[in-house]
C-alpha cells in the first residue's frame, strides 16, 4: 500500500512550498485540495459530524469568498490546509498511543505498508481512513527519527568526550599505535560512566576514536 499524495501536509514548511509552487497557480490548486482534505477528515458518528459539516462549510465557504474578493494570499490558505490536519492530529495521536499501550507491536521495516500491516488487526485502527493513517504514520516516523537522531548525537558527544580524556593519557613517545591503546580505552570508557560498555563500540569504532586522540596529539 502506497501513502495517498498531498501537496500540503501537517509536515510541509511554507519555504518548501514556495520554492515546489513558485510561478505556479498554487492558490487556486490550494483551494481545490481543500475540499478534499475536509471530506477525508469527516467524523464517522453521527452526532460528531453536523458540527464537523458546519465548520468544514465555513472554511470553504470563507476560501472560496477571499478568492473572489482577490483578498487571500497563498500563505493564508497554505495555513489553512496545515492547521487543518494538525488538528486532525490531535485528534489521532491519543488513539495511537492508546494501541501501543498493554499490545506487542513490531514492524518488519520502517514502511508504511509494515506500519498499517502491524496495525490493521486493531478495529480502532480499521475505523480511521487513509488519510488518518497516513498521518499516523508520518507522526510515528517523525518521532522514531527524532529519537535516532538524538541517540546518535549524544553517541557523537560521548566520542568526543572519551576522545578528549584519552588525549590527555596517551603517550606518544611509547607508541603511536592506536591498537595499543585499547586497554586505556576500556579504562577511560569505565571511568567516564559505569553504565557505559566498551563494547557499545565497535572494534573499528575504538580503534578510530583513539586514532583521531593520537591525530589530535601530533
Amino acid at each position: 500500500m502506497s501513502l495517498p499524495a498531498r501537496k500540503v501536509t501537517w509536515r510541509t514548511k511554507w519555504s518548501d512550498f514556495v520554492k515546489e509552487f513558485q510561478g505556479e497557480a498554487a492558490y487556486l490548486d490550494l483551494l481545490g485540495q481543500s475540499y478534499a482534505q475536509i471530506g477525508d477528515f469527516m467524523p464517522k458518528h453521527h452526532e460528531q459530524q453536523s458540527s464537523f459539516r458546519s465548520s468544514a462549510h465555513q472554511l470553504s465557504v470563507q476560501l472560496r469568498y477571499l478568492a473572489q474578493q482577490g483578498s487571500s494570499t497563498p500563505h493564508e490558505i497554505f495555513c489553512e490546509l496545515v492547521d487543518l490536519e494538525k488538528e486532525a492530529l490531535k485528534t489521532l495521536k491519543p488513539k495511537l498511543k492508546q494501541l501501543f499501550k498493554g499490545n506487542s507491536i513490531r514492524f518488519q521495516d520502517s514502511s508504511f505498508s509494515a506500519f498499517d500491516q502491524a496495525l490493521s488487526p486493531f478495529e480502532a485502527y480499521q475505523a480511521l481512513t487513509e488519510l488518518e493513517r497516513t498521518l499516523l504514520f508520518e507522526y510515528y516516523s517523525d518521532k522514531v527519527q527524532q529519537k535516532e537522531k538524538e541517540k546518535k548525537e549524544e553517541m557523537q558527544a560521548l566520542k568526543s568526550e572519551i576522545e578528549h580524556l584519552l588525549s590527555k593519557q596517551i603517550d606518544l613517545g611509547k607508541s603511536k599505535s592506536a591498537g595499543d591503546y585499547l586497554g586505556l580505552f576500556e579504562k577511560v570508557v569505565g571511568e567516564l560512566d559505569p553504565k557505559v560498555s566498551p563494547t557499545l563500540f565497535s572494534a573499528d569504532e575504538q580503534l578510530k576514536i583513539i586514532d583521531n586522540s593520537i591525530q589530535y596529539l601530533q
